[in-house]
């Protein structure tokens, strides 16, 4: 993918990285995977699709569309399912030049218009955020939205289904794991070109991917959607990409476990060893 190696203008982060926000951060690379959820989503496509406000004759229109109610349905289900006190989602549907960040097949776009027809449709309670250039010194608003009533009880209905071994929400979507900020930590995302060590890199992180996934890991009995972890190493803008500060790794939901929770996880079926 061509850089431009300058700060990408993010205004989410990943999930995970908790900068103290109410609202929980929306995941691109979630999907569905419980039968309940999915007829769910396609209920929900159908009927935006049948609306003659929101009708659209292309086919790659209306897959990107689909795509984008089974994302919403994923990342509203996974705030069901938490224990936290989150009750709405953040979002960013600014357009901005995509990068190795981005999800490529679901584009801002189909989110925006998905999120404006769920909510014309009453699926869904939406907050836009702030438009335009930010004002210096003052934060963003993002747009965030909510379940409606009627949603959240079929959402909730879905997930009390039995269901098999299988998680019902999964990361099946693959999103760079080897990760350039200024700064480190939460400073801003810088897109790169691949070098040998960042191929390396990446290709050490897709085993442990693998492994993590065909693990059977749980939380309180339950399945947890974000076991996919990334590396994140300090970069400078402008200058050529470096691999050697930091690296530090994010993403998995046990890595900012409280310790007083620690001992609900389960890997196979086992309790793990708190130290």
């Amino acid at each position: 993918m061509e850089s431009s190696r300058h700060p990408v203008d993010w205004d989410w982060e990943f999930p995970g990285e908790d900068k103290g926000a109410v609202d929980a951060h929306h995941d691109p690379s979630l999907d569905i995977a419980a039968p309940g959820l999915k007829a769910l989503a396609d209920h929900i496509h159908e009927v935006i699709q049948a609306s003659p406000e929101w009708r659209t004759a292309r086919r790659d229109a209306r897959h990107s569309r689909y795509l984008a109610v089974c994302n919403i349905i994923a990342n509203l289900a996974q705030l069901a399912e938490s224990e936290s006190a989150e009750t709405r989602i953040a979002i960013s549907l600014r357009q901005r030049r995509l990068t190795r960040y981005d999800r490529l097949d679901l584009p801002v776009k189909a989110l925006s218009g998905v999120i404006e027809a769920m909510e014309s449709l009453g699926y869904l309670e939406a907050s836009k955020g702030d438009q335009g250039k930010p004002i210096y010194g003052q934060p963003r608003r993002r747009t965030t939205i909510a379940p409606s009533p009627v949603l959240a009880r079929d959402i909730q209905q879905a997930l009390a289904r039995p269901t098999d071994a299988r998680p019902v929400i999964e990361q099946r979507w693959p999103t760079e794991t080897i990760i350039l900020r200024a700064g480190g930590g939460l400073g801003s995302q810088i897109d790169y070109e691949d070098t040998p060590e960042s191929t390396g890199l990446r290709a050490d992180m897709a085993v442990i991917n693998a492994a993590l996934h065909s693990a059977d890991i749980r939380l309180g009995g339950k399945h947890h959607p974000r076991r996919r972890i990334y590396r994140i190493f300090r970069g400078e803008t402008g200058g050529a990409p470096r691999f050697d500060r930091l690296g530090r790794l994010y993403g998995g939901f046990w890595i900012n476990l409280p310790k007083a929770d620690r001992h609900r996880i389960t890997i196979d079926g086992e309790a793990v060893v708190v130290t």
